[in-house]
């Protein structure tokens, strides 16, 4: 539903919730319009939004925050972005979550430092978990792909144009990306599947952490940094992101064949139980 639409088919009357996400959705230009639905589907879209409260709403994110305080952090910054929409277009009078500070809602952030050492990566590669579940989490330390990319790397098999927050990724098909996409079978719904499943196990480090392994044990083989950034698409910083605009794919391919080569290594070790 457009904007134009969703302004006609309200007029004079409450927005329904729903409506009104429809519309913001219309709006946004972002590449993964699932993961800012994925954020909104908490809210109860069959109640007209200006009947939101700031105590109800608070109430779900701390909620939600207990268990997930990062999640509730993101819902917040989301929540606010869609409610000053609303705002614009006429349909509330206020913000109900202007003033709310993530600090009160999942807490503070610290950016995570765990790296798997090359011998719990040979325990990961033992972990009992649901196959496809496994499969997945494999593929993002295969690739060094987000979970949220490695999913739909695995949804669509393309390994090109792959949609990020920002700009379109690409990773080069080496014959271990090739080989895996020949099995995949089910893919999990969504990151928290990976998450949750691996909390299950009691293991302390995340899917995305499985990201961190790959860039710095692929350093840790001398492929050179600069490299290793373009691997994970991280912008370039200071005067390299003014005037160099090089992908380096020849060395990100070779980089990678290494990457999948001791990947090899490893399992043939964990294999013969050495």
């Amino acid at each position: 539903m457009t904007l134009a639409e969703a302004r006609r088919a309200v007029a004079g009357t409450d927005v329904p919730g729903g409506t009104a996400v429809a519309a913001y959705m219309s709006k946004l230009a972002v590449r993964r319009p699932e993961q800012v639905q994925h954020l909104l589907v908490s809210l109860d879209t069959a109640k007209p939004v200006n009947s939101y409260t700031r105590q109800d709403l608070v109430a779900q994110l701390q909620d939600k925050a207990r268990k997930h305080p990062t999640m509730a952090n993101r819902m917040l910054t989301r929540w606010k972005d869609f409610f000053s929409f609303c705002e614009q277009q006429g349909w509330v009078t206020h913000n109900p979550l202007t003033i709310v500070q993530r600090k009160f809602i999942g807490g503070k952030e610290t950016a995570r430092e765990r790296v798997l050492s090359w011998d719990e990566i040979q325990k990961f590669l033992l972990l009992v978990l649901h196959p496809d579940t496994k499969f997945a989490l494999y593929f993002i330390l295969a690739t060094g792909l987000r979970p949220s990319e490695a999913l739909w790397v695995l949804r669509t098999g393309r390994t090109e144009k792959i949609p990020t927050k920002t700009t379109l990724h690409r990773i080069p098909r080496v014959p271990h990306v090739k080989a895996l996409l020949k099995l995949v079978g089910h893919v999990p719904a969504s990151h928290l599947t990976l998450s949750n499943a691996l909390r299950r196990k009691g293991v302390d480090y995340t899917p995305h952490d499985l990201r961190r392994t790959f860039a710095t044990r692929l350093s840790d083989l001398g492929v050179f940094p600069h490299v290793v950034e373009k691997c994970l698409n991280h912008r370039m910083e200071g005067v390299m992101a003014v005037y160099n605009h090089a992908e380096y794919w020849d060395q990100r391919v070779e980089a990678m064949r290494l990457w999948g080569h001791k990947l090899s290594q490893l399992r043939r070790s964990c294999r013969s139980g050495t």
